[in-house]
């Protein structure tokens, strides 16, 4: 089973972008870039590995949810053994 854990900066900073969408450009536009995030996020949880490792740093992947907006993640495996 995959968990997709958010660490509170990563909370903080969706926040942060949804409340900065919705001032500049409506409530419409927070909805939509919602929609957008909510549908890179099933993907992602769905298959993790399927979005392209970072040219910067192989253990660091990216999924491009919209020109301007990139969520970075790094697959971790925790084995428990009993």
């Amino acid at each position: 089973m995959r968990n997709l854990v958010l660490t509170d900066l990563a909370k903080a900073n969706i926040e942060n972008v949804f409340n900065y969408i919705e001032l500049k450009y409506g409530v419409l536009s927070r909805k939509k870039f919602a929609a957008k995030l909510n549908r890179a996020t099933k993907i992602l949880h769905a298959n993790p590995e399927i979005f392209p490792a970072s040219t910067h740093r192989q253990s660091v992947r990216k999924c491009v949810v919209t020109k301007q907006s990139t969520i970075y993640y790094m697959l971790i495996i925790i084995m428990l053994l009993f």
